[in-house]
């Protein structure tokens, strides 16, 4: 469709973006058109979009966060700021901190510790509180399960997971 349509913007998951950086099938199409591709739904690690802007030197790859308690998204990498392995600044009015996984306390600019999310799309709740209370403090901060650090300009770069599912495996706040 990219061939046939002159698609410039693609929306893609990262499984797309390892084909497109490894598979060889894709020389058999042209997809010169294909500028800006904004990548999620799944950590897309730093290597691998390398890859892809090394067969595809004209494209931009950008990333963005987010999970289904976020309906859907947190950060997103602007257009025009190409950064391989972060997921961008958070989007229009969100804030986002990260705090030491024990204590709960902030931590200062450039520290790994689990991100959390307060905005506008922050979900309001399970149907059982308990589930809501592990997650979701009363002021609204959502603890992500997602370990990141916060660069000084706002960009966020996710480096692991605390756990697989958050919320529903046990208190960790």
């Amino acid at each position: 469709m990219v061939q046939r349509f002159r698609v410039t913007h693609a929306h893609i998951v990262p499984p797309i973006v390892i084909q497109l950086a490894k598979e060889a099938v894709v020389d058999q199409f042209d997809l010169s058109s294909l500028k800006d591709a904004l990548s999620a739904a799944a950590p897309l690690g730093e290597s691998t979009a390398a890859d892809c802007a090394k067969r595809f030197p004209g494209l931009r790859l950008r990333q963005a966060w987010g999970m289904t308690e976020l309906s859907p998204i947190a950060t997103m990498t602007p257009p025009g700021a190409h950064r391989p392995g972060s997921v961008g600044p958070p989007v229009a009015n969100t804030a986002i901190k990260v705090v030491d996984v024990r204590t709960r306390e902030p931590l200062p600019v450039g520290s790994e510790g689990e991100l959390c999310v307060q905005g506008p799309q922050v979900m309001l709740g399970y149907d059982r509180a308990e589930d809501t209370s592990k997650c979701l403090a009363a002021d609204g901060w959502l603890a992500t399960g997602d370990i990141a650090y916060i660069e000084q300009d706002g960009f966020v770069t996710v480096t692991d997971r605390i756990k697989e599912l958050v919320c529903f495996c046990g208190s960790y706040l």
